[in-house]
């Protein structure tokens, strides 16, 4: 269709011969010789070698032309984008519904961020096969062994940082909270006195307000505790390969 136009337009234009419209005298390169000609002097002739050149040359002009002259579509107006509402993580929604306030919830969030960090690390600690294990240096195993050890420590602390985050703010712990807490207690502090010497060991219980002599005393009276409990278990069965309990 552009082409057939373009004629139409070649041919008025030579029918004028006093026509001096710029498009005439553009310059295009010539395909025959890599010379520049002017639009006028390849139109002249249908075989000319830059016709075609010329006639494509004017379509595009005629293309750009109407383009320009045809106003721009009205586009809708973009329509702002409408608020949504602040959304909250299930686990912000259950500290806020507990009492908590934006900033408290913040620093909680942080919190059990810092302990999720520590969760990923003593599990990639307890997946080493225990073939991979044996195989690891006496060294390397120690500072795993430590790292490990660390690691439970620094749990027990973070969940005790949120209990007492709960409790500064006048809610109270989960039991859940604090039956994971007192579990990674126990763990760390078997593992820190497993790794002490007697000297390091009656420190650490005078620290707590407990000589090494009263620990081990009272060590040794819950075991005389539990003799007890199971002798006096014993006489309330028949058979006596059943006194501990244990069918």
């Amino acid at each position: 269709m552009a082409i057939n136009l373009t004629n139409l337009l070649i041919e008025t234009i030579f029918k004028e011969e006093s026509n001096d419209d710029a498009i005439l005298d553009t310059l295009i390169p010539n395909p025959a010789t890599g010379k520049n000609i002017k639009v006028r002097s390849a139109l002249s002739r249908t075989d000319h070698p830059a016709y075609n050149a010329a006639k494509e040359y004017i379509a595009g002009k005629m293309s750009d032309g109407e383009t320009a002259q045809q106003p721009a579509e009205q586009q809708p107006e973009e329509q702002p984008a409408e608020e949504q509402p602040d959304a909250h993580s299930d686990e912000e929604a259950m500290l806020m519904s507990q009492g908590f306030d934006e900033e408290q919830t913040s620093t909680m969030l942080d919190i059990k961020n810092s302990g999720a960090e520590i969760d990923t690390a003593i599990e990639k600690i307890s997946n080493v096969e225990p073939n991979t294990w044996k195989q690891l240096s006496p060294q390397r195993q120690k500072e795993m062994n430590d790292d490990y050890t660390t690691k439970i420590g620094e749990k027990r602390d973070n969940l005790r940082s949120q209990i007492d985050a709960y409790t500064e703010n006048g809610i109270e712990a989960p039991v859940e909270l604090t039956d994971e807490y007192n579990a990674y207690n126990d763990a760390a502090n078997e593992r820190e006195l497993a790794g002490m010497t007697d000297e390091e060991k009656a420190s650490h219980y005078e620290e707590e307000g407990e000589t090494l002599a009263a620990k081990k005393y009272g060590d040794l009276l819950n075991k005389i505790n539990i003799d007890q409990e199971l002798a006096n278990t014993g006489d309330q069965f028949e058979n006596p390969e059943t006194a501990t309990g244990l069918n």
